[in-house]
């Protein structure tokens, strides 16, 4: 009788640490995921800051330009 009821709790511990070491595998993969998703994100933000820097130094620069040939005429 006890063998039995031992073997049976050894199923279940088993299968209980199988479903925790799924869940503990999903849970993996959503931090993997949403460590990508951020790391996308804060690529894209430093692009775009990146092409208003050069918007910006080259308004500047026509600006200056524009400035200096027509103060020069």
């Amino acid at each position: 009788m006890m063998r039995g009821e031992k073997h049976r709790e050894k199923q279940t511990n088993r299968q209980t640490e199988r479903k925790e070491g799924l869940r503990g595998g999903a849970e993996l993969v959503v931090v993997i995921v949403t460590v990508e998703v951020v790391v996308i994100i804060a690529t894209a933000a430093a692009v775009v800051a990146i092409v208003v820097v050069v918007v910006v130094v080259v308004v500047v620069v026509v600006v200056v330009v524009v400035q200096c040939s027509s103060s020069s005429s």
